[in-house]
């Protein structure tokens, strides 16, 4: 799981925020941002280092805020290994910058994310004309690419300068930011989770996933206050989510779809889409 941030021009995002979405997403970070002077995307990535990479957000909001949209990525590894190399945002042939989040089932190549590869073979090979004949202006490339990605949101930055925000209605837009997921909020908090069934371990925040990142992330082996917390003690069953629409379900409700494991739900609906017009 991933979130991924476009903000409108002028709107800056918070400290606060890079640090609660780095330690949710811990496996990089990433942005994005046009340079009106030079008609060039700039691009900065970090693996670790959130202190640094706000302050590179600073001086390139500062330089380029006020013109510029923002897309900012912080990933959560779900394929490919934790590396530079596939931490968003992605840079296609065609000059189009790509960060998404979500799984794109269907795609592995060694170690290569499935984002990079989507990029690599196809939305980084896209045609691109000048301002209003991209493919994000084409309604048969539309289609295709809603029904390639599934559930998945993904932000197209065009050499224009534009977004192109594919599964924008499945984010949450506030105050002129769009996130993918609603891990960006001060109160998100991963529900109560168990590693066995009871009796075999204590149960913690976000099972293998997450921690409760709010109140206890620097010391989230703390496990007795997460049983604690949990008002059914005698009947825990391990719980996973669906890496597509982050919802949280017994082991037993999901299903192998295309080399991805997804909630029942998720995988009929992409079964439906795969192949026909994904209008979300």
């Amino acid at each position: 799981m991933c979130l991924l941030i476009v903000s409108n021009s002028g709107k800056v995002l918070s400290k606060e925020l890079f640090t609660r979405a780095s330690v949710l997403h811990p496996h990089g970070m990433g942005m994005a941002y046009f340079n009106t002077t030079t008609k060039q995307i700039l691009i900065h990535k970090e693996l670790s280092d959130v202190e640094k990479f706000y302050e590179e957000y600073k001086k390139a909001f500062e330089g380029h805020g006020a013109t510029s949209l923002f897309m900012v990525h912080f990933r959560k590894s779900s394929r490919g290994t934790v590396s530079l190399d596939n931490v968003h945002p992605f840079i296609g042939a065609n000059g189009v910058v790509v960060a998404h989040n979500g799984t794109i089932t269907g795609l592995a190549d060694g170690d290569m994310s499935d984002t990079a590869i989507a990029v690599r073979d196809v939305l980084g090979v896209l045609p691109v004309g000048k301002k209003g004949e991209e493919f994000t202006d084409n309604a048969a490339y539309t289609t295709l690419i809603r029904s390639y990605i599934g559930q998945s949101r993904i932000a197209c930055f065009m050499p224009s300068g534009d977004v192109m925000i594919y599964n924008h209605d499945q984010g949450f837009e506030v105050d002129g930011i769009w996130y993918s997921n609603e891990t960006y909020k001060e109160d998100y908090k991963p529900p109560v989770t168990a590693s066995y069934e009871y009796g075999g371990a204590v149960p913690t925040f976000g099972g293998s996933y997450y921690r409760n990142t709010k109140y206890d992330y620097d010391d989230y082996d703390n496990s007795y206050s997460a049983y604690d917390q949990n008002p059914i003690k005698s009947n825990i069953l391990k719980t996973d989510m669906c890496l597509h629409c982050y919802g949280w379900y017994y082991l037993n409700e999901f299903v192998a779809h295309d080399g991805a494991r997804m909630c029942k739900t998720c995988a009929a609906k992409y079964s439906k889409q795969n192949g026909k017009v994904g209008v979300t």
